[in-house]
């Protein structure tokens, strides 16, 4: 009896974790670490964007349908919190999400060599190594700590979008030349059945 009520509380446990707001994100988490775009910390920008159905930011806060100003902060990692305010500059919501490679371009390249390609052979430049104790060391990429919101091309009109996997609802803004984009993972709420 004792092992029956231990399977009882485990298969419950499994239900509840699977149907938690962190599943939100598991679907943007599937893009490789080194696809992720570091944008410096601290760095922000605002775009609009219209829900057409009621979704749920973290710790279940719901959304009701309608346009939103979203602001976008940069943790500095390669993820971001995103911020749901009202028409009236009312704050709604926070749901998290990263910055990333959607597709090659020359831009993207040009921006970012160390996300595109791998570090190369120690001991070249590409890879020089562990830093020397003699020099000072600085982060391992220079151009991933100046890189910034506009030089990636978000700006308040980007492109918007939503994708719907099952109960999780991805929202898609795009930069300008569509070679990145901010990716924020949202949850539908549940439907209850009518009797």
């Amino acid at each position: 009896m004792r092992i029956r009520s231990r399977v009882v509380a485990a298969m419950a446990a499994a239900v509840l974790a699977t149907a938690a707001p962190l599943a939100a994100f598991v679907v943007i988490e599937l893009i490789p670490a080194q696809q992720r775009v570091h944008v410096m910390r601290g760095m922000t920008f605002r775009t609009q964007v219209r829900l057409a159905q009621a979704a749920l930011c973290d710790g279940s806060v719901r959304l009701a349908p309608g346009m939103y100003n979203v602001e976008v902060f940069s943790l500095g990692d390669g993820s971001v919190r995103a911020t749901f305010f009202d028409q009236t500059g009312r704050k709604e919501g926070e749901a998290k999400g990263i910055i990333a490679v959607l597709r090659q371009s020359a831009n993207a390249t040009a921006l970012l060599p160390a996300v595109q390609k791998g570090p190369g052979p120690v001991g070249t430049k590409a890879n020089p190594g562990p830093p020397d104790a003699r020099n000072n060391p600085g982060p391992p990429d220079v151009a991933a700590r100046t890189l910034n919101f506009q030089t990636l091309g978000f700006q308040p009109a980007s492109r918007t979008s939503f994708s719907q996997m099952g109960q999780k609802l991805n929202l898609e803004i795009a930069s300008q030349d569509g070679s990145h984009g901010i990716l924020i993972g949202l949850l539908l709420p549940a439907v209850m059945p009518r009797h």
